[in-house]
């Protein structure tokens, strides 16, 4: 997962989910997903000399290979599963949706907008009326 940007943090999940000792540019939401020397190996984006040495130091350490790995899998079991991410998302709509409530109810209560006079001249920056299917 060496990126300038998050494009797809599935991918680090599925790997995670084959045991795999992950190496990723720490962009978008993988930091969310692995976390440094726990469950993979995060490097900034760009960074050569930073991804070569992370290559390097998993290539001489199994064991170190092995425990990543292992960590990344009971993470993703733990918390990407599919019905932990179903109860996450429905929480983050039922957030907006009560915001939205806050909104609305917020703007009822304000004052009317003004409306300019049937005689004065509009504005030039008015926009022509919107208009119905049907109407006119």
């Amino acid at each position: 997962c060496l990126s300038d940007w998050s494009s797809d943090v599935c991918s680090s999940d599925l790997a995670m989910s084959l045991a795999r000792p992950i190496i990723a540019s720490d962009v978008g939401g993988i930091g969310e997903a692995i976390i440094d020397g726990e469950s993979g190996v995060l490097i900034p984006p760009r960074d050569q000399r930073r991804l070569a040495q992370a290559l390097i130091g998993l290539l001489d350490d199994r064991s170190r290979r092995a425990l990543l790995g292992e960590a990344a899998l009971r993470r993703v079991r733990l918390e990407f599963t599919q019905s932990l991410m179903i109860d996450r998302m429905r929480g983050l709509y039922g957030e907006v949706l009560r915001s939205g409530e806050v909104l609305r109810s917020a703007s009822a209560s304000a004052a009317p907008p003004v409306r300019p006079q049937a005689d004065a001249a509009p504005s030039a920056d008015a926009r022509p009326p919107l208009v119905r299917d049907g109407e006119r």
